[in-house]
């Protein structure tokens, strides 16, 4: 607002949540998001990250309360949703982007990029969609085993929306740019 400013806390105290991103709707309300880690059970041995995200008008003042995107409480392996980046479409649909980790018990892992939508109250109308698609399990240090960073969305001018991420290997290493 001119000549004021608000600071407010959007979570609890001890929240555990990290990695915002945050962007303007058409209507003037803010969306924020971010990824929350937990443990699934009282000895933590397996635990999860998942993602969250709340609307604030242009005041401060809370339009949907904190909401959970993804929610990995049936997880029975290390399930992360991290890495979220959000974007908004001229029509008001909101669309977020992030990274999905899973780990096995035999200490593999697997890595995934997901997109869902939302209308603009924050209600989901679509996803998480699996636009990756990667189905291969191991270690960073294996031949070909694809890791994915910096998953990012843009809104275009005509309610589309173009999502980018990083594509890593370790052997041969190699780094490309995929975008859909």
């Amino acid at each position: 607002q001119t000549n004021a400013q608000t600071v407010k806390k959007a979570t609890l105290d001890g929240h555990n949540g990290f990695g915002m991103a945050m962007t303007t709707a058409p209507n003037g309300n803010f969306i924020y998001t971010w990824s929350k880690y937990r443990c699934l059970v009282v000895a933590c041995n397996t635990t999860v990250e998942e993602i969250e995200y709340t609307l604030l008008d242009h005041s401060g003042n809370t339009v949907r309360a904190v909401s959970k995107l993804t929610d990995h409480s049936g997880a029975t392996m290390g399930a992360y949703d991290y890495q979220p980046s959000v974007a908004v479409a001229p029509n008001g649909t909101v669309s977020m982007v992030w990274l999905r980790q899973l780990d096995n018990v035999a200490n593999q892992f697997n890595e995934n990029i997901y997109f869902a939508t939302l209308d603009g109250m924050g209600n989901p109308t679509s996803g998480p969609i699996n636009l990756t698609n990667n189905a291969i399990w191991g270690i960073s240090s294996d031949p070909d085993f694809p890791r994915f960073h910096s998953p990012t969305i843009a809104a275009s001018d005509d309610n589309r929306f173009v999502v980018s991420w990083e594509e890593r290997t370790s052997s041969p290493s190699m780094s490309n740019i995929w975008y859909t």
